[in-house]
């Protein structure tokens, strides 16, 4: 229904996958959020916002300092639209974050041969 353009049984098909793959995420993040009572603040998201801008701009080799950083920030955090992206980035680094934290990580040596079956199968 987000479409412009109608979509067809076939592409239905050919997304369903990856689409589950992600609404499955979306669960887990969400579940791991709530459980932990992750927060995003925001301080948080005007210094992700100010990260972002000032990598952006290292790209071409300009450099900010904060009297020309902070207007941009501020003129950034008017679209609500890249607010809920930031906090949406953040929110799903915490939940990476805290799943390393909590994973029981067991080593196990493989043969090359089968790491290959294992990534095949993905």
């Amino acid at each position: 229904m987000a479409n412009d353009k109608p979509i067809t049984a076939e592409e239905i098909e050919a997304e369903f996958s990856e689409y589950a793959k992600g609404i499955k995420w979306q669960v887990i993040q969400n579940h791991i959020i709530d459980e932990h009572k992750v927060n995003v603040e925001g301080e948080e998201i005007k210094a992700e916002a100010g990260n972002a801008i000032k990598a952006q701009y290292s790209q071409y080799g300009i450099p900010l300092n904060a009297e020309q950083l902070d207007p941009m920030v501020t003129q950034m955090l008017t679209d609500q639209k890249e607010v809920r992206r930031i906090a949406e980035s953040i929110y799903e680094r915490k939940a990476i974050d805290k799943l390393r934290e909590l994973a029981k990580i067991k080593e196990k040596e493989i043969s090359h041969e089968g790491w290959m079956e294992i990534v095949r199968s993905l």
